[in-house]
């Protein structure tokens, strides 16, 4: 189950550092829809990772 718990901790480390990005930024050059398009993406990803370690703690639980 470390492997599990190492992953879920580099996952809250992850989205610490995005949700810091995101506060931090400044449009630049009307670049709105670019950055976007990329948290969207992002976001995307971080509940895919989610959702799979969801699954794995299941399998291991059950």
């Amino acid at each position: 189950m470390s492997g599990l718990s190492d992953a879920l901790a580099r996952l809250g480390r992850a989205v610490a550092r995005l949700e810091a990005a995101a506060a931090a930024r400044h449009p630049v050059n009307g670049r709105d829809d670019e950055v976007a398009a990329a948290a969207a993406a992002i976001a995307g990803r971080v509940e895919a990772a989610i959702a799979k370690l969801d699954r794995l703690l299941e399998k291991e639980a059950g």
